[in-house]
């Protein structure tokens, strides 16, 4: 039984599940389209991304994300968790660690980082989300507005 004191407001979350290509869970993230800020966050990371990065240039890694020496490996999971906290920053969440629970940030995939393809599809998902929402604001606009300049 809920606390009487205890309100359910709805913030816009829609919760979205990540697959790999064969249909296999990832991991969740949770988005509020209608947060008009999130595109400007999704954009910093992008425009940060370099600079965010920038220490891996030291640290000589293998295939899979990993590095054979143990300062390298520091280095790499200090970056990984800058980005993972920039991604919940995008989101206002703590889904992010989903996504990398099972895979370093920096394995690679066809010649990419691993963390560049989860903040590919987040920005599809930014995209998607944003345009739902315009289209519905958009709607519920008109409805106000069709009688003005009658």
């Amino acid at each position: 039984m809920a606390d009487k004191y205890t309100f359910t407001l709805d913030d816009g979350s829609r919760e979205y599940a990540f697959v790999n290509k064969f249909g296999e869970p990832i991991g969740t993230m949770h988005f509020r389209g209608g947060d008009i800020s999130i595109l400007e966050r999704y954009n910093s990371l992008l425009t940060d991304f370099d600079k965010i990065v920038a220490p891996l240039s030291e640290v000589s890694m293998k295939d899979d994300g990993t590095s054979s020496v143990e300062a390298d490996w520091e280095k790499i999971k200090e970056v990984e968790k800058a980005l993972i906290e920039r991604i919940n920053a995008i989101f206002d969440s703590h889904d992010a660690e989903n996504l990398f629970k099972n895979r370093n940030a920096f394995s690679t995939i066809n010649g990419s980082f691993y963390v560049e393809k989860v903040i590919e599809a987040l920005g599809n998902v930014v995209a998607q989300e944003m345009s739902e929402e315009q289209t519905k604001a958009k709607k519920r606009l008109e409805k106000y507005t069709k009688d003005i300049g009658k």
